[in-house]
């Protein structure tokens, strides 16, 4: 399919890359208190280290089929979603400056669907400008609609997401206010950076721990207590740099993620979006 053909949530979906910065999107997730004690009370990903990847992989598979699949994929991820969110509710253990104990918290609650979106295609677009190339504000404002347009099969209000970079921005600034680092998340965290990986694997493990410091914002890297020094910084910005020259000497079968994974997004899911009003809302998917 022509480049022109393509949405720019696939431009960025598809770029294989990103993947090693997707760390930093669940750690901005986690650290919201409720999102945290969701993931230590319903999830496999502190009582069972060995599915860890298993289960971030499955988490990915089902966000790509939610923003680029079919009509009928997209219907079946917002099912499989829907029914997670389901079973996921309770009550926060641990006391944080705006959130006490025992605090309820639903994976239904809007607000923080809203604030997974945010963090995650923030995070996102920060990723793929700074590793594959710049976005004008009028893409990062239609990126900022593709997304959306699926918050009503996850029973977002409407209107509720930012339909515009601008606004996404704001959002995110003000989410970060939110935010508070427990030990529920700190050990998340230990599981994102260190990943039980085989031994020729360390070396991408290496980087993906790079970049998911670094495109953290810094008040984060200091709530999880993640040393970030200035030769931290500098190897940071030289990996991205060189990444950034490589990455047009990559095939584009070993740089893109393939169609059968990535369902590029129909006409018809496109339509269906149009349909509805530009409605701002998503959430990608399920807690980690």
């Amino acid at each position: 399919m022509p480049d022109g053909d393509r949405t720019l949530t696939t431009r960025v979906l598809q770029e294989r890359i990103l993947i090693l910065a997707w760390g930093s999107a669940l750690l901005l997730h986690v650290a919201e208190p409720r999102i945290a004690q969701g993931v230590a009370e319903h999830s496999i990903f502190l009582s069972d280290p060995s599915r860890r990847m298993d289960r971030l992989l499955s988490t990915a598979d089902t966000m790509l089929k939610l923003l680029l699949g079919s009509p009928d994929d997209v219907g079946a991820a917002a099912d499989r979603i829907n029914g997670i969110h389901d079973r996921v509710h309770g009550r926060l253990r641990e006391a944080h400056p705006l959130r006490l104990v025992d605090t309820s918290y639903s994976a239904h609650d809007a607000e923080l669907l809203a604030w997974v979106h945010v963090a995650l295609h923030v995070t996102l677009l920060r990723a793929f400008e700074a590793l594959v190339e710049p976005f004008t504000e009028l893409e990062r404002d239609r990126y900022c609609r593709e997304v959306a347009c699926v918050g009503p099969l996850l029973g977002i209000p409407e209107r509720l997401l930012p339909g515009d970079a601008a606004t996404l921005r704001a959002f995110f600034a003000a989410g970060l206010d939110q935010l508070s680092v427990g030990e529920q998340a700190s050990q998340v965290a230990h599981g994102i950076l260190y990943p039980p990986l085989p031994r020729w694997a360390r070396p991408v493990s290496g980087l993906a721990r790079l970049w998911t410091v670094g495109f953290l914002p810094p008040r984060l890297r200091q709530a999880y207590g993640l040393p970030w020094t200035s030769r931290h910084a500098a190897l940071f910005e030289r990996s991205v740099h060189v990444s950034r020259r490589m990455l047009p000497l990559v095939p584009r079968r070993v740089r893109l993620v393939p169609p059968p994974l990535v369902v590029r997004w129909q006409h018809a899911s496109m339509a269906t979006c149009a349909a509805s009003p530009p409605v701002e809302l998503l959430r990608q998917s399920t807690m980690p």
